[in-house]
């Protein structure tokens, strides 16, 4: 997982947001009422975070103005997002003339921070292959209509894995046409072409049959799990999956082959 400093003063928003964070990444959480800009940047050094985020409520505009002044001078390659209002970032603007820092604008949701993180980290590093090739990794296609749950998923998966997402079983074939995965994790239920159309289709084609196949759901009633089964699928993950169960049931189709 990937690691991320969350500054911000305690209270019950920034403990959400770190909560929620603390789903998808490893997050060091500093409260800049009790720890100078000068530690904060130099446990930045330490960590190495892919991306450091700032919460500007009630951010003292001299503490403000040394914590940016420090991360911009001693951490220029480490990614800022700022969450705050405009009347709370006003007095930092020139930080923002600079890629390295971006602002999201509050009011905003705690899935909003996150999707916003998912996006930043995105577009630093697509791959983000730590050193190994793609061809040293296998490679998951994930199928899910829900655009967050895309980002969530590939966020969990991609420190291990090689991952291609798709919104709809027509741009999974598409995924797949490009690079044929080792194993397609699918959304049961979607709309126009569902999970077993989709998979029906995998079967029929000679290139794609041996593909292993997860169906994910957010229905955990019987009767859905029993249809679920009835397709023989390599396996089955109820949504949102922590991030344990996704690799255990991944390693396990994986090390078996089976389809």
């Amino acid at each position: 997982m990937k690691n991320i400093v969350f500054v911000g003063k305690s209270n019950y928003i920034s403990e959400d947001i770190v909560s929620e964070l603390q789903r998808y990444y490893l997050v060091k959480k500093y409260d800049f009422n009790g720890t100078d800009a000068e530690t904060i940047s130099e446990e930045i050094n330490n960590i190495s975070p892919i991306l450091v985020i700032i919460s500007m409520i009630g951010l003292d505009i001299h503490v403000g103005d040394e914590l940016f002044t420090s991360i911009k001078h001693n951490n220029s390659s480490v990614h800022v997002l700022t969450v705050g209002s405009e009347y709370e970032c006003g007095p930092y603007m020139e930080y923002y003339k600079s890629p390295q820092f971006v602002n999201l604008t509050r009011p905003v949701s705690k899935e909003t921070v996150v999707n916003t993180c998912a996006e930043i980290i995105e577009s630093i590093s697509p791959d983000h292959d730590n050193g190994l090739s793609g061809g040293d990794r296998k490679h998951i296609l994930i199928v899910d209509d829900n655009a967050m749950m895309l980002r969530n998923l590939k966020n969990l998966l991609q420190d291990q894995y090689s991952v291609a997402v798709a919104a709809s079983g027509a741009q999974a074939f598409t995924q797949i046409g490009r690079k044929k995965p080792d194993i397609i994790l699918l959304d049961y239920e979607m709309p126009i072409m569902n999970g077993e159309m989709v998979l029906e289709m995998i079967l029929q084609d000679e290139e794609t049959k041996d593909i292993p196949v997860v169906f994910l759901t957010g229905v955990s009633d019987k009767e859905v799990v029993n249809s679920i089964i009835q397709l023989k699928p390599a396996g089955y993950i109820l949504k949102p999956p922590s991030r344990e169960r996704l690799l255990e049931t991944i390693g396990k189709v994986l090390l078996s082959g089976r389809r």
